[in-house]
């Protein structure tokens, strides 16, 4: 396997035998990971997002158009892919949970083939099992951000390629996974700046006993281009920060500075200091220039292809006001703190102990070993305590800004552990990516979107712990089990919603025995939904119009009823509205535009939500203004949702 320890740091060929062990690893891996997610994929649910995922992809078989037809909330790739899978799969949520398996197969290799370039097999497998049930268990609905993760480990693994011998073809791989993963969410732009940081990094990390003709002939030209370079990556580097605090800092919360602009300052630091000391020579700042260019061509030929529809049909303004301006509302109005700074502190023992790893004497190594192993047995027999979930959760969602402290400080004192320039390229990369794609969190920290970008992580700790070989194998085994079964006990069955905050069990799963349903969902929730889907069904057809919300696209789906809105959730066309009240001197509100609505398409039912987790609730004069147009009914079970039929 060319992933393999042998294989990256050296030119030594591997093993057959050790080919075969990798091959072996990755098998198994496979298996464990297609039999856990199959065990527990069709289980649970957020309603509003799988009527969101659906029924947008319905929408598109039916001949509409995302950001022309309908509003996506996210790019728009997502729904075109998910229709094709209703067209091979049928039209089911289990369908889309089908294809996500698959998904997380792709992810699981890519976090594989990472590990194996400095871990033994099984350790690899043992790494990227913990990447699993750290992320894709956790929510296991197919949603973009999941995408995100998949293609943006491709990427990584793509750039560590790179780094071996800076072969081109593995930038236009990491551009054109970087590409997908952009139509997938706009935040897949995240792995465009590691991308761009990491070879850059590279470049400058160059061993300077590499020669070129020119740079012999040419000394003063070759000093030159080093201080042009050091110049350009101070002016890159302070540009990524000024973003950085722009996007985040206005929010005006320590917690968000300190989780997601910190760690991306300090790796600027990194490659300014790298700047100063790299060798470099002409022939190299041109190699960069044109990989960078290289990079971005791939990546606009992927965007202009999913752009060129809209470019025929003279619509582009709407789709960037779809991809750009929507997710606008969404860092407005969803919001979802990361923990207190204060919760930092629990971070520190383990960043301490992955810096000084190497120093603990022989005698002390066996206690500090028994110490973690009891202190993670606490942690997983005490889990459903509160206090103790939220120790244990914590130290994990806030290790980032330690992690890249301890690891760009290695990098700038050029430890004498690191024993190839390949490890130092290894590092950062897997640094850089851990903190760019760890943005995908903002500005909705909740758990479930740490769980979105852990994995990185992960492979970063690993990467640093085992920089030489001489690293604890019973420590820091211990450590990646602890942190495996931890998760497997109180993260990978509880409620999404609360992930993060407290362990809540998932509690009485039902089938949802709908054509387009068949995954299981909380009792709870089969007793709300399925009643108002049956009485949905039983007074309209399959061609009528129906009306549903606020943020209950679901219903739209599951009852295969026609959407006579372009939204899926209030807030973005209220948002929209906001705009042509500025710029078109147009004067609505969102519930005037149901009414009309509703009389346009004869509407003869209606859906209330009296508890939308996103937007407002429609108002009392709206619901007066329905309890004339039609009666109210009254279903078993049914507390969060009302329907109204005509008179």
């Amino acid at each position: 396997m060319s992933n393999s320890p042998a294989s990256s740091q050296q030119t030594t060929p591997v093993k057959p035998a050790v080919e075969r062990s990798y091959r072996i690893a990755l098998l198994v891996t496979l298996v464990i990971t297609t039999i856990y997610l199959n065990t527990m994929g069709n289980q649970g649910w957020i309603a509003h997002d799988e009527g969101l995922l659906a029924h947008s992809a319905e929408r598109i078989l039916d001949g509409e158009t995302p950001h022309i037809d309908f509003q996506d909330p996210y790019t728009g790739g997502l729904s075109y892919w998910h229709a094709q899978v209703f067209n091979v799969l049928g039209t089911s949520l289990t369908s889309l949970r089908t294809i996500l398996v698959a998904v997380a197969g792709l992810a699981v290799i890519a976090w594989f083939l990472i590990a194996a370039r400095f871990l033994p097999p099984v350790s690899a497998s043992v790494v990227t099992l913990v990447c699993l049930v750290w992320s894709f268990p956790n929510y296991f609905a197919a949603l973009p951000s999941w995408y995100n993760l998949m293609f943006a480990s491709w990427t990584m693994w793509a750039i560590l390629k790179y780094s071996d011998q800076l072969k081109p073809r593995f930038l236009v791989a990491a551009a054109f996974t970087i590409g997908l993963s952009i139509l997938c969410k706009i935040t897949g732009i995240y792995a465009l700046a590691a991308t761009f940081f990491a070879v850059l990094f590279i470049h400058l990390n160059q061993d300077p006993g590499v020669r070129h003709p020119e740079s012999d002939t040419i000394p003063n030209h070759r000093q030159g281009s080093s201080r042009q370079l050091m110049i350009g990556a101070a002016l890159l580097a302070v540009a990524y920060c000024t973003l950085l605090f722009l996007l985040v800092g206005g929010r005006g919360s320590i917690s968000n500075v300190v989780l997601f602009c910190i760690p991306g300052t300090i790796l600027m630091v990194v490659v300014f200091q790298q700047s100063q000391i790299a060798k470099t020579h002409s022939t190299s700042v041109s190699q960069l220039l044109l990989h960078t260019l290289l990079i971005i061509t791939v990546v606009q030929v992927v965007l202009f292809i999913f752009c060129y529809g809209y470019f025929n049909r003279e619509a582009l303004t709407e789709l960037l006001h779809g991809v750009i301006m929507l997710p606008m509302v969404r860092l407005e109005e969803a919001i979802f703190s990361p923990p207190s700074p204060n919760w930092l502190l629990l971070t520190i023992p383990l960043g301490l102990l992955i810096y000084y790893d190497r120093q603990i004497l022989k005698a002390a190594k066996m206690p500090v070993v028994i110490t973690v192993i009891v202190t993670g047995t606490i942690f997983i027999a005490l889990g459903g305590i509160p206090l103790v979930y939220l120790i244990a959760f914590r130290s994990g969602h806030l290790l980032l800004p330690v992690i890249v402290t301890v690891g760009s400080t290695m990098l700038i004192q050029s430890r004498t552990d690191f024993i190839s320039k390949a490890i130092r390229n290894r590092l950062f990369v897997l640094l850089m990516f851990a903190a760019a794609v760890s943005l995908m969190q903002y500005p909705y920290s909740s758990g479930i979107y740490f769980c979105y970008t852990n994995p990185f992580l992960i492979l970063a700790v690993s990467a640093i712990v085992t920089r030489t070989k001489k690293y604890d194998r019973q420590l820091w085994g211990s450590v990646a089990a602890i942190a495996g079964i931890f998760s497997v006990v109180w993260i990978n069955f509880s409620n999404p919603r609360t992930v993060g905050v407290f362990y809540q069990p998932a509690g009485e799963m039902v089938t949802l025995d709908l054509p387009r349903g068949r995954i299981k969902i909380p009792a709870v929730g089969y007793d709300e939904i399925k009643p108002t889907i049956d009485y949905l069904q039983q007074h309209s057809q399959p061609d009528e119009y129906i009306l549903a919300g606020p943020d209950c696209p679901q219903f739209y789906f599951l009852a295969n009823r026609k959407n006579p809105t372009p939204q899926f959730y209030d807030l973005f066309q209220a948002s929209v509205i906001r705009g042509w009240e500025r710029e078109r001197d147009y004067t609505t509100t969102v519930e005037q535009e149901l009414k009309i609505a509703i009389h346009n398409h004869n509407i003869k039912l209606v859906v209330i939500h009296t508890t939308p987790e996103f937007s407002q609730p429609y108002s009392s004069e709206f619901i007066d203004w329905l309890k004339q147009w039609g009666q109210r009914i009254t279903l078993a079970g049914s507390r969060r949702y009302i329907i109204y039929k005509r008179n």
